[in-house]
């Protein structure tokens, strides 16, 4: 009795092919095609952290602009701070390139 049962439990017609797989209602999966969209999506979000650390650097150079450690800590420090700005610039630059490339990405999702 429990041979037949395990036989006709799995009698839905079409039987999945390498890299498919089928749903309870009978309909197949492309396991291939779901990778890949996973697999983008894991990318895609990578890129967005990159963005958002870059950012969150752009916030600390801010903070940093105008300030220079000394032996009591941070001190003001008013006019040599070009090469801060160069940097912060330079981060803002990358920020822009990133950004580009996730708005051409992101029709994906």
């Amino acid at each position: 009795m429990t041979l037949f049962l395990l036989m006709s439990c799995n009698n839905s017609g079409t039987s999945p092919k390498d890299g498919q797989a089928a749903k309870s209602d009978g309909t197949l999966i492309d396991l291939a095609t779901i990778t890949k969209n996973i697999t983008d999506a894991v990318a895609f979000a990578k890129s967005v952290k990159d963005v958002h650390t870059l950012v969150m650097s752009i916030d600390e150079l801010a903070k940093v602009i105008g300030k220079k450690i000394d032996a009591n800590g941070l001190a003001t420090e008013s006019a040599h701070n070009g090469s801060l700005i160069a940097g912060a610039y330079s981060v803002i630059e990358a920020v822009d390139t990133k950004l580009a490339s996730l708005e051409k990405k992101s029709w994906a999702f």
